[in-house]
C-alpha cells in the first residue's frame, strides 16, 4: 500500500512539474520577452576621392564592389609581401581581385571583418 502511495505522490510531481503536456491555449503574453532588435547604425560613406587619401602602407584603404575597408593591418600581413598589397592602397580593387584564386578564396572573406563604410 504504502508503495503505491509513493507511486502516486511521485506522479502528482512529475505531472505537476512538467503541465502533463498541456499546451496553453490561451491568448497571453509569454512571460519572457524576447528582446529588442538591434538596429545597426546606417554604413559611413565615403567618396572615391576620400579614399584615394589613404594610399600608404601605414594609411591603407580600399574599395571593393561598392565597399570600403581599412586594410592597414593587414598590408604588412600579405602573403605575397607588403609591396603587393600596397597596390591596393586608395584604389579600387573590384576589377581583377577575385581573379587570383586565393583572393576568390580567402581575401574576400578576410575583408569582411575589415569594412569600415560603402562608397558614395
Amino acid at each position: 500500500m504504502q508503495k503505491i502511495i509513493k507511486i502516486f505522490v511521485l506522479s502528482a510531481i512529475v505531472i505537476i512539474i512538467t503541465g502533463c503536456g498541456a499546451k496553453d491555449t490561451s491568448n497571453s503574453t509569454p512571460t519572457a520577452e524576447k528582446a529588442p532588435a538591434i538596429e545597426s547604425a546606417p554604413a559611413k560613406k565615403y567618396s572615391r576621392d576620400e579614399v584615394a587619401k589613404h594610399n600608404t602602407a601605414e594609411n591603407c584603404w580600399t574599395i571593393f564592389k561598392g565597399k570600403v575597408y581599412d586594410i592597414t593591418a593587414a598590408v604588412p600581413k600579405h602573403p605575397a609581401g607588403p609591396e603587393k598589397a600596397m597596390k591596393a592602397c586608395g584604389v579600387d580593387i573590384s576589377e581583377g581581385f577575385e581573379k587570383n584564386p586565393v583572393h576568390a578564396s580567402k581575401g574576400v572573406k578576410n575583408l569582411e571583418s575589415l569594412y569600415i563604410g560603402d562608397l558614395e
